[in-house]
């Protein structure tokens, strides 16, 4: 009898799995990639050093790294303290022009976007020279002096 109601009961336990068994299974995978947007600003050699006696033209003063992995894209701005001009702190001025990316970056009335990537697919990183023109000043027709302004880069993501 014993053995008779052991069968009983393996048997009525495989009738009530089978009943709770499915023929699929599922498992949700999961992962996150954090968003990331930055810029590197590596100023050239000469950027500090700038020969203000001779005039330049598209001087190479820095090179400048976008990176991005955000989908709506982003934006760089550009804000020049001195709006274009290299100041030696006692309203002394030496105007210049710039380019950012081969275009033409103004300078008055910053911030200014210089950079408006739209959406993305994949992530960005974009390599920019950042060149000044200026016009050289003879030592007798300026103030003797340091001169400078002082360039902001900044990327946001949309």
């Amino acid at each position: 009898m014993k053995k008779y109601i052991l069968v009983c009961f393996v048997v009525l336990n495989l009738v009530a799995l089978s009943c709770f068994a499915q023929d699929t299974g599922q498992i949700t995978l999961k992962g996150v990639i954090p968003a990331q947007t930055s810029i590197e600003v590596n100023p050239a050699d000469i950027a500090d050093k700038l020969d203000l006696l001779n005039s330049a033209s598209d001087l190479k003063v820095a090179e400048v790294i976008e990176r991005n992995n955000t989908p709506d894209g982003y934006t760089v701005t550009l804000t020049s303290q001195n709006e274009g001009s290299l100041n030696n702190g006692k309203d002394n001025t030496i105007k210049y022009s710039a380019k950012y990316a081969g275009k033409n970056a103004q300078l008055k009335n910053t911030p200014v976007v210089i950079t408006d990537q739209g959406p993305q697919t994949r992530p960005i990183q974009n390599q920019n020279i950042f060149s000044i023109t200026y016009k050289g000043v003879a030592a007798d027709q300026a103030m003797a002096g340091e001169y400078s302004d002082l360039l902001t880069f900044t990327i946001k993501a949309k």
